[in-house]
């Protein structure tokens, strides 16, 4: 998690955080981008509860594909993106369909 965090919030910031302890005000961590947005007190529950419904809504297969892009542009497990990527594009192709049916039909053939 810290060389993750490094990354996306600098080296500098972490630092500050990990070794010398500083907490951040929910302004402050807004500010330095540690957050994304900050409610009122008691109210992050219901900002939860409201963002998931946001992402239930869509689609699962598009978030995940914008979550695992997303990752794969800041570096992170660039090969297992690609080959999820990979693996999403094939599952869905005529060929892949054309294979499996081949597969099977040879499959009954040679059980006769």
């Amino acid at each position: 998690g810290t060389q993750r965090t490094a990354r996306r919030f600098g080296p500098q910031l972490i630092r500050r955080m990990s070794l010398f302890g500083e907490v951040y005000s929910a302004d402050e961590a807004l500010r330095l981008s540690l957050v994304d947005k900050v409610v009122d007190k008691g109210g992050g529950l219901a900002a939860a509860e409201e963002l998931a419904a946001v992402v239930a809504g869509r689609s699962a297969t598009a978030t995940e594909l914008a979550k695992m892009l997303i990752n794969a542009a800041e570096g992170e497990e660039r090969e297992r993106v690609l080959d999820a990527l990979a693996a999403r594009i094939a599952a869905g192709s005529d060929d892949l369909r054309a294979g499996l049916a081949a597969f099977r039909e040879k499959g009954r053939r040679s059980g006769d």
